[in-house]
């Protein structure tokens, strides 16, 4: 049970970090990430019976199998996105995989833990649904369709979380609106530094 204090606390952290504090990934002397935002599509909202997800679209200059490779090296995520503290593969069966997942809001000042449950359908989607932890609901998905011959990828993203009783979901939904297009930064930067290492055109 969380307390009425901490309730307050909670709500306070939130307002702060998703107004207030611009992402940590902006920060980072290893890419341009001012260059690489500006590229991603405009953030959209689709409407799935009663649930909404916030969308958007980027062109990778890497294959599809090149992104999908980073997208799915689960154990090595937290080296990739900046709001991964953690990242690990805790069971697969099938084409699912279970992954547990700690992510720190803009700012660190609030950390949260769960497991998705992740069907992977190779070559174009991944999926995942809430398995348990933090949240009331987290799902979403990846969808990257080639072009260029299958030397670029139009990766597609979209994701839906519903904080539950103590997270006000318009927060909630800033804070996953501000985060995507330094998502977007991180993959993009990783799947190309990894088509340049592979020496692929």
């Amino acid at each position: 049970m969380i307390s009425s204090g901490s309730r307050v606390w909670i709500l306070a952290a939130l307002a702060i970090t998703t107004i207030f504090l611009a992402p940590m990934s902006l920060q980072s002397e290893e890419i341009d990430s001012m260059s690489l935002i500006n590229q991603v599509q405009p953030l959209n909202e689709i409407r799935v019976g009663k649930k909404l997800f916030t969308t958007s679209d980027i062109i990778i200059n890497a294959s599809p199998s090149q992104v999908w490779e980073v997208l799915t090296d689960y154990d090595r995520a937290t080296e990739i996105f900046s709001n991964l503290t953690k990242s690990k593969i805790i069971s697969t069966s099938g084409s699912v995989k279970k992954v547990a997942f700690t992510v720190v809001t803009e700012g660190k000042l609030l950390h949260f833990s769960y497991v998705l449950a992740i069907t992977e359908k190779r070559p174009e989607i991944i999926e995942w649904k809430r398995a348990s932890g933090d949240f009331k609901e987290n799902e979403g998905y990846w969808k990257l369709t080639p072009l260029n011959n299958g030397k670029s990828t139009l990766v597609k993203y979209a994701k839906h979380i519903d904080g539950g009783l103590f997270f006000p979901q318009f927060l909630v939904r800033k804070s996953v609106r501000s985060s995507i297009p330094v998502i977007f930064a991180e993959l993009k930067n990783a799947s190309e530094l990894k088509k340049v290492a592979e020496g692929k055109p």
